[in-house]
């Protein structure tokens, strides 16, 4: 991911037609989204509920994300190197370190690590970004025995305009962690693992979520994988209309099945389409086959703010 990827992404996702299925026979071989070819498998139970909640779950999970216990351990570990360990250099002008090596104190460094600082950086856009990427793949123990563990890419990076939109850019690799107290009480104590990238936008009524990632160890399923998932609330919005995401979201349930979900009443502008609807509600589908109708509680990607 370079630099600019993790703050500019596009607000706006386009839409893709796919054909609604409002009533559906479980036995039916009609395809669907993934298609596969239909074929003689026995079709799992759907159960609504566990489907609807684990979306939720998920939304709440990664909205819950919090750079700070990334930040503190990166911080403990970079205050324990030394001159020759680890070694600096530079790309782009940004600098970073790579080691295998014991400081004298005790550390033992190994990988690669950057950290990037926003400080109030104007874009092209009219934005001005203030927050912190981090970029490192490595494992360091402190003199102390503490670990940090470098999982890939983490950021927290907000924007303002005069026009008066935030931004909020959040998002992390799986694998990071840091034994340090700092993170006793944090989601990396947690069985819930994240792999994610999430853009926010708020002005005066209106309101974005876009989500591309897959958050994993839930307590209502195992895993959901978010695919342009988006959430689009604004003033506009006709009366009576079910407040309804965009995109795909694919589930892997308890029982070990994958199920699919598209939802296309509302595309990413927030649009309505009047021959689908709003109702909050799509079809699940396994492996082609369409099961039935699953309606979400679609608030955990509303009800929030910047």
């Amino acid at each position: 991911m370079s630099i600019l990827s993790a703050v500019l992404l596009p607000l706006l996702i386009g839409c893709t037609d796919k054909e609604s299925v409002n009533e559906v026979d479980p036995g039916s071989t009609e395809t669907g989204p993934y298609v596969v070819p239909p074929g003689d498998d026995v079709l799992p139970e759907l159960n609504e509920g566990a489907l609807a909640a684990g979306i939720e779950e998920a939304l709440i999970e990664l909205l819950a994300f919090d750079l700070a216990p990334i930040t503190a351990g990166y911080q403990a570990i970079m205050s324990e190197a030394e001159d020759g360990c680890p070694i600096w250099a530079s790309s782009d002008g940004t600098p970073y370190w790579t080691a295998s090596c014991t400081t004298s104190g005790g550390a033992s460094f190994d990988g690669y690590g950057a950290s990037i600082d926003y400080s109030e950086v104007a874009s092209e856009d009219g934005m001005t970004y203030t927050g912190h990427l981090f970029n490192s793949v490595s494992e360091v123990t402190t003199a102390g025995g503490e670990t940090f563990i470098g999982g890939g890419i983490a950021y927290a990076i907000h924007g303002t305009n005069g026009a008066g939109y935030t931004v909020s850019n959040i998002g992390t690799t799986s694998g990071f962690d840091w034994t340090g107290p700092d993170a006793e009480e944090s989601w990396l104590r947690s069985d819930t693992a994240l792999d994610f990238d999430a853009t926010q936008v708020t002005a005066e009524g209106y309101q974005f979520l876009t989500v591309q990632g897959t958050i994993a160890g839930l307590d209502t399923v195992q895993a959901v994988v978010f695919n342009e998932f988006t959430a689009v609330d604004h003033a506009g919005r006709i009366e009576g209309c079910e407040r309804e995401p965009h995109g795909s979201v694919a589930i892997l349930t308890l029982d070990g099945d994958w199920l699919d979900l598209e939802f296309d009443g509302i595309d990413g502008e927030g649009n309505v389409d009047p021959q689908v609807g709003c109702d909050g509600c799509t079809t699940a589908w396994f492996e082609g086959h369409p099961l039935g109708e699953i309606c979400i509680n679609a608030s955990a990607a509303y009800d929030w703010a910047l």
